[in-house]
């Protein structure tokens, strides 16, 4: 995380809401940050702006959808 906010390089940040959105999603090997940063691959033309937006709209999204069993469920993502 400190690679996108302090050092401005785009990274995939891969935290305890990100882990449990990708979870649902039916990704394997979220139980760490490295494993699941391991899987995604972000765009060559991909900015630290765009990272830390990115970063954002997930840690919001878990906020609402990802601290309760069953909100994920009521999420745009559950079908």
């Amino acid at each position: 995380m400190f690679i996108v906010y302090i050092f401005d390089q785009p990274a995939f940040i891969a935290d305890t809401y990100t882990r449990r959105l990708f979870t649902h999603l039916g990704y394997n090997r979220t139980d760490t940050y490295q494993h699941l940063q391991s899987q995604v691959t972000l765009p060559a033309d991909f900015t630290a702006e765009m990272a830390q937006d990115f970063h954002g709209l997930l840690d919001n999204f878990g906020k609402q959808y990802l601290q309760h069993d069953g909100d994920f469920e009521k999420s745009f993502f559950s079908d």
